[in-house]
């Protein structure tokens, strides 16, 4: 949930609200590190693809892998996680 909106340049980085505000009030799916958007990822066959804002800095290997691991139960199906910078 995005309470304060996508322009909000504290949660969204304001070079990157493009990224995730998509036409006809579409909010692609997000990561949410530290309280900010941190990248947004994309479920492609049996890939999570998480594309890593380079300013976020190093993406959390371990707490990304949980999640798709979490992913992976709710869908009842294997997933793997392929990290990129965006």
């Amino acid at each position: 949930m995005l309470g304060p909106g996508t322009d909000d340049a504290h949660v969204v980085p304001a070079a990157r609200r493009r990224a995730v505000s998509k036409q006809s009030g579409w909010i692609a799916p997000v990561v949410v590190a530290g309280g900010n958007v941190s990248g947004t990822w994309e479920l492609k066959r049996d890939t999570v693809e998480v594309a890593w804002f380079r300013e976020s800095g190093r993406p959390p290997a371990e707490p990304l892998a949980a999640e798709v691991a979490r992913l992976s139960k709710i869908l009842g199906r294997e997933l793997a996680v392929a990290v990129s910078d965006a």
